[in-house]
This record gives structure tokens, C-alpha cells and sequence, in this order.
């Protein structure tokens, strides 16, 4: 596939580097257009991830929105994109309460969509204007957006790959960003599917304030890039932006470490460009409906005729304990397989391994590798919610190790309701069936 078109959304003229300062074009500058091919020192452009893009097969378009005022996402005609990035975009996408801009956004996920979310400091009048414009949207996926702090490379040598066999991750072996927001994986919402893929590390800044927010070290739930799905579509949050500077960029740029080879893999995940092998490209370990404990995989394309219990099996590592899953559920809608377990599983680590012949399409294409993934089963579950209804407004300013509430800077319920997943009696396979 190639020619799949792309959206970049940029920020208003004068409405960037409150940071660093400066002219209005210096300003400006910091708002990483794709049409910016500067290689001088510290610039911030984005013009040599176009070209790599363009070059892959992509198009691009940018839209720029006016100062303070949202690009009108609910009157376009998203469906003609495969991707949208929420680049430096600031404004508020919930005007007087109104969702109808991040309605249209799920809307174009569900469907078949990508959206990726980069916040940074510099991409507003102040730590907050970045982050929360993305929290508008980022809500209904059980994200957070930090705001900007911290400095690193993040490697899979050092074991910060939480699950390095990710496309995103192909050939990739280390890649770095400089002042970062990571994005917080707060909830479960029963639509979504998320996972962290590699993890971020030392201290992060909640965006829970107008200005700067409240500083703290990051948990396990802190993301450097982070990928969910819901319906066809596909979410991604990278935790920076100069990941993909031109040539000299401030910081660090595309030709630092394996930052193309990153971009390249990320823009494919983004617009859906898989092969025609069904691939798992989400995977998440959940606590958080009836049954109380199930493995989730998203699959790239349909493989529901083909998953049943064998398909997986789930190894303790500390006792070599294997566990069968009694039942699995195929969700047509959002293309995921889940396994059940009969019981409550131990505290612990535990390895589930898909072989590959095990799965396959319409066509009899099998996944081209055994699918393999660690989980971490604890004492305690993330906090399952629903996603924000149409009339209501998702809050701006949180704090992502608070438990979902009222937003202690809004008066804007945080999440509303959506139907949850199937209960038991709605599996499509179990052990007796087979």
C-alpha cells in the first residue's frame, strides 16, 4: 500500500517557545512545521520527517490552527487520512463544553484511523497549553499527557523495551528525546486496548496545573511510547517531539541513534501498513471485567474463525507453572482475541506464547512468528471507567496517579459510561467446547 495520506496539525502563529523566547519567527520556529528544513543549530523543524515520509510512500498535508481557536475536526472530511498527528497543536478542542471535534476524532479511529499524540513545553504559552490540548482526545483512549521534563535515550539493551518485538520496534534498538512528556496509561475503557511498549524513565511532571505541574518520579504506567487500538483504528503517543528534528536539530534529531528507522516504523503502525501475514499488534493483560482476569490480543487483520483455547499458553516464570485459558471471545468489532482463565492467577510474572501456526485468516495466512509476550499479574488492578459521553467535556488538568474523579481544575466529569465487555456467557470457544 503506499500514498496513504497523512494530517499534521500545527499551532498558531505566536502561540509556541514560551520556554526559550524570542522573535516571533524564533517562536514560531519551535512549532516543528513539516514545511521547516532548517538544519541550522538547535532548529526544530520538521521538513526531513516529511521527506522520509514522502519518500516511504506517504502524503502529507498540515493544517495550522488560528491562535486559541481549534482546527474544525468535526467539519472535515477526515476519512480521506489514514493518519492524523496532533503535533503542536494548543488550542482547547472542546469549546463551551462541546465534543463534537473529539467525537469526530474517535469516530475516525473506530473506522480505521491513526492518531498520533507528541506534546512538549514549547509547543504553547505554558507547560499546559500543549499537553492539554491533547488530553481533550487522549481521554477517551485512558491516556494522560505529561507535561515536559526530563532528558534521555531509552534502549533495548537496557531492558527499557517492554515488548521489543512490536513492529514500531523493528530494527530499532535505541532512540532518545530531550525535555519529554510521556503519556500515562491511567484506565481501562472497555473499547480500548492499550500497551506500553517501551517504558519511560526517572522523573516526569503531571499536567495538573494551569502553569507548571506538580513533579514525581515515573511508575510503571509511564510510557516514552505507548500504542492502543479501538474499533479498526489505531492510537499511538510518542514522548517527544525532537525525535524527529532536522539535521542539528535542539536536542537530538532524526540522525541520532535509530531515529528514522522509529519514524518509519511509526508512521506504518499509524496508517495501518501491515503485510498480508495477520500480525498481534496490541496486547494487554486485563483485570477489569467478569471474567476478573483476561489476556487480550489485537490482531491486524480478521482471525476469529481460528482462535480457540490452544492457541495460548501462559507460563509462570518464577515456577514454571503452565495455565490453560477455559474459554475466548472473539470481539469482531474491535479485532481482538481475549482468553479467560478459570481462576484467579498467582502474583507474578508469566510468559503467554501464541504459536504462529496457531492463528490465521480467511485466506489460511498464518502470523509469520510465535507471538510472545511477558505480563506482570499484581495485587491490584488499573481502575476500569467509560469513555466521556457526547454532552460531556473531558477535564484538562489531572493527575494520573489519582484515582479517576472530578478534575481538581474542572468542574468536568472525567469519564461517563460505555458498555463494558461480554460477560462469560458470550464466549465463542471454551475447553468443553472443543
Amino acid at each position: 500500500m503506499a500514498g496513504e495520506k497523512i494530517l499534521f496539525i500545527r499551532g498558531g502563529s505566536g502561540t509556541g517557545g514560551f520556554i526559550d523566547g524570542g522573535t516571533l519567527a524564533q517562536r514560531d520556529d519551535q512549532l516543528s512545521d513539516i514545511n521547516n528544513n532548517s538544519t541550522a543549530t538547535k532548529n526544530h523543524g520538521w521538513g526531513e520527517l516529511a521527506k522520509v515520509l514522502k519518500n516511504d510512500g506517504f502524503s502529507l498535508t498540515q493544517v495550522i490552527e488560528k491562535p486559541n481557536q481549534p482546527i474544525d475536526l468535526a467539519g472535515m472530511n477526515l476519512s480521506q487520512y489514514k493518519g492524523i498527528v496532533f503535533g503542536s497543536n494548543n488550542a482547547d478542542y472542546t469549546p463551551n463544553g462541546s465534543t463534537k471535534h473529539v467525537n469526530a476524532v474517535e469516530n475516525f479511529v473506530k473506522n480505521g484511523g491513526g492518531v498520533l499524540f507528541i506534546s512538549d513545553g514549547n509547543f504553547g504559552t505554558n507547560y499546559g497549553d500543549s499537553p492539554s490540548s491533547d488530553q481533550d482526545f487522549m481521554t477517551r483512549f485512558g491516556w494522560v499527557m505529561n507535561q515536559d521534563r526530563n532528558t534521555y535515550a531509552v534502549s533495548r539493551n537496557a531492558g527499557d523495551f517492554k515488548f521489543g518485538a512490536h513492529p514500531i520496534l523493528s530494527s530499532v534498538n535505541k532512540f532518545d528525546g530531550e525535555g519529554v512528556s510521556p503519556i500515562v496509561k491511567k484506565n481501562t475503557i472497555g473499547t480500548v486496548t492499550s500497551q506500553i511498549l517501551v517504558r519511560a524513565k526517572g522523573g516526569t511532571r503531571n499536567n495538573d496545573s494551569f502553569g507548571k505541574g506538580s513533579d514525581r518520579n515515573v511508575t510503571a504506567n509511564d510510557a516514552a511510547l505507548i500504542v492502543g487500538t479501538e474499533g479498526k483504528g489505531r492510537i499511538v503517543g510518542h514522548f517527544d517531539r525532537n525525535t524527529f528534528f532536522n539535521l542539528n536539530g535542539a536536542g537530538t534529531s532524526l540522525h541520532r541513534f535509530d531515529n528514522t528507522q522509529l519514524a518509519k516504523n511509526l508512521f506504518r503502525f499509524l496508517t495501518g501498513r501491515f503485510t498480508s501475514k495477520p500480525q498481534p499488534i496490541v496486547s494487554e493483560f486485563r483485570t477489569d471485567t467478569n471474567p476478573p482476569q483476561t489476556l487480550r490480543v489485537v490482531f491486524s487483520e480478521d482471525v476469529g474463525g481460528s482462535a480457540n483455547t490452544k492457541d495460548l499458553s501462559l507460563k509462570n516464570l518464577s515456577n514454571g507453572k503452565v495455565y490453560t485459558p477455559a474459554g475466548v471471545y472473539w470481539d469482531s468489532a474491535n479485532r481482538y482475541a481475549r482468553w479467560r482463565f478459570a481462576s484467579t492467577l498467582p502474583s507474578g510474572t508469566y510468559r503467554a506464547t501464541t504459536p504462529a501456526t496457531a492463528i490465521q485468516d480467511s485466506s489460511g495466512n498464518q502470523m509469520a512468528r510465535d507471538h510472545v509476550v511477558d505480563i506482570t499479574v499484581g495485587s491490584s488492578a488499573m481502575v476500569v471507567v467509560a469513555s466521556q459521553s457526547a454532552s460531556m467535556p473531558s477535564a484538562k488538568f489531572q493527575n494520573p496517579l489519582q484515582s479517576p474523579t472530578v478534575s481538581p481544575f474542572s468542574n468536568d466529569l472525567l469519564q461517563s459510561t460505555r458498555d463494558l465487555e461480554p460477560n462469560d456467557d458470550t464466549f465463542i470457544r471454551t475447553a468443553a467446547s472443543l
